[in-house]
């Protein structure tokens, strides 16, 4: 027997034994692990949903159990091993492997020992096919039955740990932190069997400062603890402890009313005691004091104020500044001011308790004060809310309240002005800017004039804008406004609405001299009644210091010297007369210039001007003027006695010029209306020509809505002439000027039909029908150049009557200053050879002589009733007849001493009365012939009437310009215009 087989068939039998060891230890160790599992999930569920607590045995019960699982698993283990003897293994191999019992056994004992007597190599020959015959089967073949069990042991081990492990992971998913705490209670049972430790006392607040009087709660954190002895002492108070019960591991305990200061602490049964805290009672946290100190921006000019303690709601300008001290009860941690949002607003810088703040607020609103300790403690007592109102810096105000609109330049081109201005803190400036457009549109640049205000809040300034060396020229226009600058930084800028001043026309200066002539008319008729007034008390003057003079007594010194008084009034009152009535001569003089300055030239209001001129130099009269003088020399003298005859002569003198008064203001209303018939007349001539001109451009039928609102424009125009024309109306008629009356009235009528068609026109323009609106438009001016042209008739009918009226006047002036011519010859043959007392007898009919001649200057007046013709020289003459004749009846009366004698005071007034006639004949035959020949005065009227015709056409040029007429109708329009140049200038030529 070779030594190779031997220990093949051994070797085999130990690697089958080996086998089954180890399927038999895997089989014992997965049941441990299945216990294992098991193990967990019984800990799982008896440790509860929290884990295994502190202290627990359940953790040294489950590893002990488990501990005698594994001894108990490889103790019988062992023990089976060990029951698995050779005999047995070599029969289950032999069962196996269908080998004849008994040869694997035989054969093992053949390999260690051959009996005495047996063939070796029989013997190796037998072990070597026995172990050929193993080598050929597995481990598990030849484990055969003890194979099976111990694999029958694998797999109900492992079905087992299978379905304990899903349990086992289900449930660590389930709660997860449950699993975790078995696990470490598990792994560390020893720890976890231990008593638990309680966590420290927590107290809360801790230390603290409260108010004095207030309670303190305290929160304390006892977990694992029953209940837990609260410990303190008072400051000056024996020390004290309670018991307090713990629920779920918290506690409360409340120290009532404190008002000293209080030590304490927390200790639970096991002798556990939290540090030691403090309450310390302070008293409330207060604002003691506060100053706010308010700036104001310097250019508002206001003074800073101070406020002591709770300030009031404050309006303050924008740039204003808060200064803010104070002093708290107690030292702070911070001081804020919040707005309504809980945004900090400012922030104080804090010292201790003392606090200040500078503050510039930029919006308004209601900030709340927050004061807080060291300890955080809020004030008890503070300030209120500070009411802010933050007043914006406003634009400055300014405006032209005078004249407040567009308007037409004074004739002497210096318009008055009122800027009104403002500005909520003060103004620096104020400036006045104008500029001229020409006639053609041309700006030119403009010119500034203005003064510092020195931060006045509010001014009234009356500039005076003078034009008279700006070379204007008529058509041209001067635009102007106000522009005021406010004192603050940003020197802020306001500027007026803008107007215009226009260059006055020919019926701008004819609506000034109306105005003119009605105010002048205005105050002659105050003058008359003042005149009528002073003469009734001078005469009634006169006749008591008459009648005290011829008193026997006499006057005392008192009464003398009322008397002195009483005449030196008057004649102040008559000087103050006669100064009024020159100012109304200059007045006159001063318009006559402008007009020339203006380049306006009107020579019918030129000859009106002139006339009324004269008249109110003639007005207070030579005699009155005597009487005066003798009346101041009189007074100079103290002579009273003659001083009241002159007052005497003055009272009639006065009542004269009461008359002259009169006689002027009716001339005055009269050129008034002339004025106010040539203007109107002018007025309505330029709308019929803007009407033709935007008839014109209708029929081209560009730009509907532009002409629709010209045609509403002229239309309005209209209509505000046909108000003029129905006032013209009614004063012609009141005047007795019928038929000038009835030809404005068919004007009226004429205009109004205008009107309507200016209506229709508009409706159709803005309907776009451009034909039919020109056709209407076109008769528009037809009607309104037929009552231009109505206007013109009456007019010329009315001077026509007014110079006829004239003419009978001066004829039967003439006719009655002959008749008294002749009576008075035939008087003055009576007087040659009477004596005195004839002569004083015959006064009786001289007076009838100069009643007559003052029937003249009455009948005179009334013939011509304010009209424009009368000489200045006649009415000259009619008074040196009546001196004459006044002095004819005085030389019969003998007052004068005979000399010059009455026959020669007749003679001088037949005289008088001859010349008056004669004066009167050549004024009414220079009227007859009036516009027959040229001299050298009708010459330069007619170049100032060319002048105007030129102006008129510049003016005509300058009201198309803005009405953007189409090519053919501005054609048109200055085609006509050319026409009225040619004419212009082919009428020089002729004068030339």
């Amino acid at each position: 027997m070779s030594p190779g087989s031997s220990e093949l068939l051994q070797s085999r039998v130990i690697e089958v034994r080996s086998y089954v060891v180890r399927r038999a230890r895997t089989a014992m160790g997965v049941w441990l692990g299945g216990c294992l599992v098991f193990l967990l999930i019984a800990g799982w569920l008896l440790a509860g949903s929290q884990g295994f607590v502190q202290g627990s045995d359940a953790p040294v019960i489950l590893d002990a159990i488990a501990l005698g699982l594994v001894a108990g698993g490889v103790f019988r283990l062992r023990a089976w091993l060990e029951g698995i003897s050779e005999q047995e293994l070599a029969s289950t191999i032999e069962r196996s492997a269908g080998i004849a019992p008994g040869l694997v056994e035989g054969t093992l004992e053949l390999s260690r020992r051959i009996p005495s007597g047996a063939s070796a190599l029989l013997a190796g020959r037998a072990v070597s096919d026995v172990a050929d015959d193993l080598g050929a089967r597995s481990d598990e073949k030849l484990a055969g039955r003890l194979a099976e069990q111990v694999e029958a042991w694998v797999r109900s081990g492992l079905a087992v740990g299978v379905v304990l492990a899903v349990t086992l992971g289900g449930l660590t998913l389930a709660v997860p932190a449950r699993t975790s705490s078995v696990l470490s209670g598990l792994f560390s049972p020893l720890s976890m069997m231990r008593d638990p430790v309680p966590p420290p006392l927590a107290v809360q607040p801790g230390d603290i400062e409260v108010l004095r009087g207030s309670d303190v709660e305290l929160d304390i954190s006892a977990a694992d603890r029953m209940s837990i002895s609260v410990e303190w002492q008072a400051a000056g108070d024996i020390a004290r402890s309670e018991l307090v019960e713990v629920m779920e591991g918290k506690a409360r305990y409340t120290f009532r009313t404190v008002s000293a200061k209080i030590e304490y602490r927390v200790r639970d049964a096991a002798g556990n005691a939290s540090p030691t805290y403090g309450i310390v009672p302070v008293d409330p946290l207060f604002v003691s004091d506060m100053v706010l100190s308010v700036a104001y921006p310097p250019h508002t000019g206001l003074s800073a104020d101070e406020f002591r303690g709770d300030p009031p709601p404050l309006r303050l300008p924008s740039g204003s500044v808060l200064v803010f001290e104070g002093l708290a009860s107690r030292p702070l941690s911070s001081v804020q001011l919040v707005d309504s949002s809980g945004s900090e607003a400012v922030s104080f810088r804090v010292e201790g308790n003392e606090f200040e703040a500078r503050w510039s607020p930029s919006v308004s609103g209601s900030f709340e004060w927050m004061f807080r300790d060291r300890m955080d403690g809020a004030a008890e007592i503070q300030p209120e809310a500070l009411e802010v109102l933050v007043v914006p810096d406003s634009e400055p105000t300014i405006g032209i309240p005078i004249p407040g609109r567009d308007t037409v330049m004074p004739l002497n081109l210096r318009q008055p002005l009122l800027l009104e201005g403002g500005d909520d803190y003060g103004l620096r400036r104020i400036e006045l800017v104008a500029y001229r457009v020409t006639s053609f549109g041309e700006r030119m640049e403009p010119v500034a004039q203005g003064f510092d205000v020195g931060g006045q809040r509010a001014i009234l300034a009356r500039p005076l804008l003078d034009l008279r060396g700006w070379g204007l020229m008529p058509g041209d226009t001067v635009r102007y406004y106000a522009r005021a600058v406010d004192n603050s930084p940003a020197s802020q800028v306001s500027i007026s609405e803008e107007y215009s001043l226009s260059m006055p026309d020919a019926a701008d200066l004819r609506r000034e001299a109306e105005d003119a002539f009605e105010e002048v008319a205005e105050r002659l008729t105050e003058l008359a009644a003042e005149a009528e007034r002073q003469s009734t008390e001078n005469r009634e003057q006169a006749l008591e210091s008459a009648r005290q003079r011829g008193t026997e007594q006499g006057t005392s010194e008192e009464e003398a010297f009322r008397e002195r008084e009483e005449l030196e009034a008057a004649l102040t009152e008559q000087g103050e007369m006669n100064a009024v009535v020159d100012s109304m001569r200059q007045e006159m003089e001063a318009l006559e210039e402008l007009m020339q300055e203006s380049g306006q030239a009107d020579p019918e209001l030129r000859r009106q001007l002139e006339e009324l001129q004269k008249l109110l130099e003639q007005m207070t009269g030579d005699e009155l003027r005597q009487r005066m003088e003798e009346m101041a020399e009189a007074l100079e003298r103290e002579n009273t006695s003659e001083a009241t005859d002159a007052l005497e002569e003055m009272a009639d003198d006065q009542e004269a010029l009461r008359d002259r008064l009169e006689e002027a203001m009716e001339r005055f209303r009269r050129a008034a209306l002339e004025q106010d018939f040539r203007a109107t007349t002018s007025e309505l001539e330029e709308l019929a020509s803007q009407e033709q001109a935007l008839a014109d451009a209708m029929k081209e039928g560009d730009n509907s809505d532009l002409r629709a609102r010209q045609q509403e424009d002229l239309a309005r125009q209209t209509e505000a002439i046909e108000e003029n024309m129905a006032s013209l109306e009614e004063r012609l008629a009141e005047v007795g000027e019928q038929q000038a009356s009835e030809g404005v009235r068919e004007a009226v009528e004429r205009s109004s039909e205008a009107r309507e068609s200016m209506n229709e026109a508009q409706q159709q323009a803005e309907r776009g029908e451009a034909q039919e609106a020109g056709e209407q438009a076109q008769r528009a001016a037809d009607e309104m150049q037929r009552a231009a042209q109505e206007m013109q008739r009456a007019m010329a009918e009315m001077a026509r009557e007014q110079m006829e009226k004239v003419q009978r006047a001066m004829i039967q002036t003439a006719d009655d200053a002959l008749s008294l011519a002749r009576r008075q010859n035939q008087l003055n043959e009576e007087m040659r050879g009477v004596g005195q007392r004839e002569l004083a007898q015959m006064r009786a009919q001289q007076a009838t002589m100069l009643q007559g001649i003052e029937n003249i200057a009455e009948n005179l007046q009334l013939a011509m009733e304010g009209a424009m013709g009368q000489s200045p020289e006649i009415s000259a003459q009619i008074g040196l007849a009546m001196e004459s004749l006044q002095s004819t009846i005085d030389a019969m009366e003998g007052r004068r001493g005979g000399t010059p004698s009455a026959i020669a005071q007749a003679e001088q007034a037949i005289g008088d009365l001859n010349q008056l006639a004669l004066m009167a004949i050549a004024n009414a035959e220079q009227m007859g012939q009036q516009g027959q020949g040229q001299g050298g005065e009708e010459v330069s009227e007619q170049l100032e009437e060319l002048a105007q015709q030129q102006g008129d056409i510049m003016n005509q040029s300058t009201q198309l310009m803005p009405m953007e007429l189409g090519e053919q109708a501005m054609q048109q329009q200055m085609e006509q215009m050319s026409e009225g140049q040619q004419s212009v200038a082919s009428d020089l030529g002729d004068l030339a």
